[in-house]
């Protein structure tokens, strides 16, 4: 979801990606309430580039290069992966 401008003063992302919070334990995803469930998705702030990267070869692949660095996702001035 692009936002146009860097979401903070500084940062090098300028994109969101909506997905699940998969750093964090899958159980993390899922409240489950007496009848009925919540998911839970975040805001993944992202550069362009790795925005175009996940157009071209779907959310799971930049996943895995994320996973390959050990995206530093709390860093608002974060290098690019791809």
């Amino acid at each position: 979801m692009p936002i146009g401008e860097p979401w903070i003063e500084g940062a090098t992302c300028d994109v969101f990606l909506v997905s699940p919070p998969y750093p964090f334990d899958p159980e993390f995803e899922l409240c489950n309430l007496s009848d009925d469930h919540v998911n839970f998705l975040w805001l993944l702030p992202i550069t362009q580039s790795e925005r175009e990267y996940c157009k071209a070869h779907g959310v799971e692949a930049l996943e895995v290069e994320f996973e390959k660095v050990g995206i530093e996702f709390w860093r608002p001035d974060r290098e690019a992966v791809v």
